[in-house]
């Protein structure tokens, strides 16, 4: 392909130079080969643009930048907005493949991952074959990789979605966070449809305020470009219902107005029923996932997937199909008398969700919650976090998760902060991680229900530069196989 071809859609500037073929992308310089069109991005850590001269030694034959880089020996495509520009040129040069299967979109705070899971676990039961990208895998008709984040880079995801399509998957569905609408990555893709779960407090050290994050939510849902198919949103959020005043759309939730509407929810044998009342009928669902927050999720993916035309039976065997989600309120078990849940509860709402729904299931026994904040992120939630943690349990123990350069006892004393006096007496601090898991678990008698909020599926423990193994299911799994010999 030409440059001029791969550059066809863009606002540029100024072209210095010929009109090389293009053979590759990059946009990490360590990723160029010969042929390969180098995309100077600007980034939060480092810029692009000091890595063009040695994109160049390493056989660029093009450079797409915001500015010009004197001295080149290879054509330069001066843009206004880099970002932008790579998302465009991927999408050109796989082709589009976004437009050759359905691309489901999930956002919101909460719940993507499982939403994401159960709308997959659905669509494969009505016997199409599906993809993944989320934020613990990508999955491609079955086949696992592992995620580098929720949302990968417009090149990496334009590269993803073209090796799906070449796999035959018909449906994919995709996590999409706030930061990949903000920093495009997920322009040029076109969306099948999209849900909304929710909105509370997160990634308030990149976005500005609340209505910045809500913003950038909200981008998937206003802005043409996306496409135009079904819009599906949580009616019992604030930030839900104010998306479905703007937009329009199909609703679900408890709220009575729902077109989807949540009825009859019970625990059973481990189970969650549950009813979804709408158009189609009373649609009965019986799912292993369990909690509430998880009917909602259920009820979420259920919409949507009728909205394009799947059958109820096809549904309710989609979500009865899907028997857990790593991370995510994942039980732990070494045929002990109480429960282990791993969650990845890492917001105030999240946590309050994960345990709400804990709580109902420890039916009049105690609940034991391991959580901490993570370090060089939103501090303004830690003391939330702290409140709701002490508050809903009946001993709260507070821990490091990820703490990143940050002194973990420092971070532990901000979320100290929101503990109320009450809840200080049954409230207990063990800096280390594991520490805290083998205290709780230790501490558990039969009927309680331990919490180990925060990490999930996460493998691994961020201290300083340092990426160190741990995975709260294992260390929870060896704290448990004590007290089972």
């Amino acid at each position: 392909m030409k440059l001029t071809d791969l550059t066809a859609q863009l606002e540029i500037g100024a072209w210095v130079g010929g009109d090389p073929d293009a053979r590759a992308l990059a946009y990490d310089s360590r990723n160029v080969r010969p042929g390969s069109v180098f995309v100077a991005v600007p980034g939060t850590v480092v810029d692009g643009y000091d890595f063009i001269e040695q994109a160049v030694a390493l056989g660029a034959v093009a450079v797409v930048a915001e500015k010009e880089c004197p001295g080149l020996s290879v054509p330069q495509v001066i843009v206004g907005d880099s970002r932008r520009a790579l998302a465009e040129m991927a999408g050109r040069f796989f082709d589009y493949p976004s437009r050759r299967l359905q691309l489901l979109g999930v956002t919101g705070t909460n719940g993507k991952t499982t939403t994401a899971y159960l709308l997959e676990s659905i669509f494969r039961e009505a016997g199409r074959r599906t993809g993944l990208i989320g934020s613990i895998e990508y999955r491609i008709d079955g086949e696992r990789f592992e995620a580098e984040r929720t949302t990968p880079e417009s090149l990496d995801l334009q590269q993803i979605l073209a090796a799906m399509v070449s796999a035959g998957v018909e449906v994919a569905v995709m996590e999409v966070s706030s930061h990949a609408l903000a920093m495009e990555h997920v322009d040029d893709c076109s969306f099948a449809a999209r849900l909304f779960t929710n909105l509370s407090q997160d990634h308030l050290d990149y976005h500005a305020d609340l209505e910045d994050y809500f913003q950038a939510k909200a981008r998937l849902f206003t802005d043409p470009s996306f496409g135009f198919g079904p819009t599906v949103v949580n009616l019992d959020d604030e930030y839900g219902r104010r998306l479905l005043a703007d937009v329009g759309g199909h609703s679900y939730g408890r709220d009575l107005q729902a077109d989807y509407r949540i009825s009859q929810v019970a625990y059973r044998d481990d189970r969650m029923n549950y009813k979804i009342e709408g158009k189609h009928g009373a649609l009965e669902i019986t799912s292993p996932l369990l909690g509430d927050f998880n009917v909602s999720n259920g009820t979420g993916a259920a919409a949507l997937a009728l909205e394009l035309g799947l059958s109820p039976a096809d549904v309710a065997a989609g979500i009865g199909a899907l028997q857990k989600v790593p991370g995510r309120f994942e039980a732990v078990n070494c045929d002990q008398d109480f429960h282990v849940l791993i969650d990845y509860a890492h917001t105030p709402d999240g946590l309050e969700k994960v345990l709400t729904a804990a709580r109902d299931l420890a039916s009049g026994h105690r609940l034991i919650a391991v959580f901490g904040c993570g370090g060089d992120r939103d501090t303004g939630k830690r003391s939330l976090m702290g409140e709701i943690g002490a508050s809903l349990s009946d001993v709260a123990i507070v821990t490091s998760d990820n703490p990143r350069s940050e002194i973990p006892r420092a971070i532990i004393d901000d979320i100290l902060t929101g503990i109320t006096a009450t809840d200080q007496s049954h409230t207990k601090v063990k800096v280390e991680r594991e520490e805290a898991i083998d205290y709780a678990i230790g501490q558990a008698r039969t009927g309680d229900v331990v919490v180990i909020a925060g990490k999930g599926h996460e493998n691994y423990q961020l201290v300083k530069d340092q990426v160190l193994p741990f995975d709260d299911r294992i260390v929870a799994e060896k704290a448990l196989r004590k007290l089972c010999v």
